[in-house]
């Protein structure tokens, strides 16, 4: 499992429409464990991911994700260049206990 963090370019407005349009709580992307986003001190959105592979979050970001930002709002602000892919070391959650026992 991994964890993806990143901020976006994007503010809690735009965020929620990008999530409404891909249906993101009604039809969660295959791989995805948890996400959470939240608000920054200048008004962007930082997300923390967890995934069961690098792969699930790239086929999500590739087919569904990116080009509704694009849509949003456009080629240059849906760059996130501050990306970073780790190892999950520890998840502590009901859903977690599950998923890490054992490993």
């Amino acid at each position: 499992m991994i964890v993806v963090q990143y901020t976006t370019a994007v503010g809690p407005d735009e965020y929620d429409e990008v999530v409404s349009k891909i249906r993101f709580h009604d039809e969660p992307p295959s791989g995805l464990i948890m996400h959470t986003a939240a608000v920054t001190e200048d008004g962007r959105m930082r997300v923390f991911d967890v995934w069961r592979s690098l792969e699930a979050h790239d086929e999500f970001a590739a087919s569904r994700l990116r080009p509704a930002v694009v849509e949003v709002v456009g080629e240059e602000r849906a760059r996130s260049d501050d990306q970073r892919v780790l190892q999950l070391h520890s998840l502590v959650t009901p859903v977690g206990r599950e998923l890490t026992r054992g490993r």
